[in-house]
């Protein structure tokens, strides 16, 4: 173990000792009692984006070789997006809790007459997640859902007084499916999760013909999940 000559422990056996240790920690046990905090990206909200957490500055321009096209000046967006869940572990191995979609877009138009675009969404919904037996990879399942609405907004600002318009939807997403949990210290694991969502999104207001659409999802939730308990 010591090295004879200096009395000191050699690299090799620090490094085992080391992995024993993680080896020994990375052994999750879902309590009756812990609380779940996890951050996901989106299940496909619309005006939402699909990041876990992002707040960004994008730019959009049309470009053509034609004679006489008249490049115009660059739409710029703002957005972000935030996807939080927090559960509570009934049983051990079952959580139960809220998942919450929040999304936030700014688009700024400079073409012919400038105009303001604002996109908000807000829904929230129960989950249920059951985690089966596992070590270092933990495999789990997991059904929920949202209600909620978006809120779309577009002002003339060049117009005297300046003017728009706006449309308000509700919102109601549907999910389910299977992912992996893989485990980065004993609190903390990286969730991946395979799954299907259908989202119907219904114009507030002025709909007497109930029209909607409906957005049929399959796809891959990323993110993060944080135990708190024993």
């Amino acid at each position: 173990l010591m090295s004879p000559q200096t009395g000191i422990m050699n690299p090799k056996t620090i490094f085992l000792l080391l992995l024993s240790v993680i080896s020994m920690q990375l052994n999750a046990q879902f309590s009756q009692g812990d609380i779940l905090f996890g951050i996901s990206s989106a299940p496909n909200l619309s005006a939402s984006a699909g990041d876990i957490l992002s707040f960004g500055f994008s730019s959009d321009k049309t470009k053509s070789d034609a004679v006489g096209f008249e490049e115009q000046v660059a739409d710029k967006t703002l957005s972000m997006s935030l996807n939080p869940k927090i559960g509570f572990l009934v049983t051990d191995n079952v959580a139960v809790g809220a998942n919450f979609n929040i999304g936030f877009a700014r688009t700024k138009v400079e073409e012919n007459l400038e105009r303001t675009v604002k996109q908000t969404v807000l829904a929230f919904g129960p989950f249920v997640r059951y985690y089966m037996e596992g070590e270092k990879v933990i495999p789990y399942f997991e059904l929920g859902g949202t209600l909620g609405n978006s809120n779309f907004k577009a002002e003339y600002v060049d117009r005297t007084p300046p003017s728009g318009g706006e449309n308000k939807n509700s919102i109601m997403t549907l999910g389910g499916g299977a992912g992996l949990a893989f485990q980065m210290t004993d609190h903390i694991m990286f969730d991946a999760l395979l799954g299907y969502s259908t989202q119907q999104v219904k114009r507030k207001g002025d709909n007497d013909d109930n029209r909607r659409s409906i957005n049929n999802n399959l796809g891959v939730r990323v993110g993060f999940t944080f135990l708190f308990g024993n």
